[in-house]
């Protein structure tokens, strides 16, 4: 099979150079994770789909996509697939997506599926854990789907004013806590880590 890692991760590059808006459509296949840094003001649509191929490792700094220090932009339409059926899981960071340390941002019509960790999980890149800066802010699931995830569907670490408005959480199963949404920050975090988080239909 053709491993477009490489080309998918071109494409992300050129966020904000040559453009703002990347399409996907049909299958990516990756061995590697493929990231978004530092990028502002942009949108990745499309019906496409980013799967994870057997080979790809299933250990720490494997995400299949990797959202970092990003401003003021929306994913709408696509599919993250980490492939659990060719994979095996581990309690590790091998989501199908997380989100470090970004802002305003709206996730619409996303589906992550069969991750061998956690189908999403919402960090700060930051290590100083005084440094409430750098937690996600103002983000917006809309019509999202997290499911057949081997932890949880959704982790969420560090993070302020994140709303989920018809979402789906489904089939977590393999590891505790085996939860739809997971809202728990680490033992070090100051206290507000974690603040108004809504759930609505």
């Amino acid at each position: 099979d053709v491993d477009d890692s490489l080309a998918l991760q071109a494409a992300f590059d050129e966020i904000g150079r040559i453009g703002r808006r990347v399409v996907l459509s049909g299958q990516y296949l990756i061995s590697r994770r493929v990231e978004i840094v530092g990028k502002r003001g942009f949108e990745v649509v499309g019906d496409g789909m980013i799967l994870a191929a057997s080979r790809m490792p299933v250990q720490s700094d494997f995400q299949c996509l990797l959202i970092s220090d990003c401003e003021d932009f929306l994913i709408s339409g696509i599919t993250v697939d980490g492939n659990r059926r060719s994979r095996v899981p581990a309690e590790t960071s091998a989501h199908a997506m997380e989100l470090r340390s970004c802002r305003r941002y709206v996730l619409q019509r996303v589906t992550l599926l069969n991750s061998v960790t956690d189908c999403l999980y919402i960090s700060s890149a930051s290590k100083e854990v005084a440094d409430t800066s750098r937690h996600n802010q103002n983000a917006f699931f809309i019509d999202c789907r997290f499911e057949n995830g081997f932890r949880q569907g959704v982790s969420i670490i560090q993070g302020r004013g994140i709303r989920f408005t018809r979402c789906r959480f489904a089939g977590t199963n393999g590891a505790a806590p085996a939860a739809g949404c997971d809202l728990e920050s680490n033992e070090r975090d100051v206290d507000g880590a974690i603040q108004n988080v809504v759930f609505e239909h």
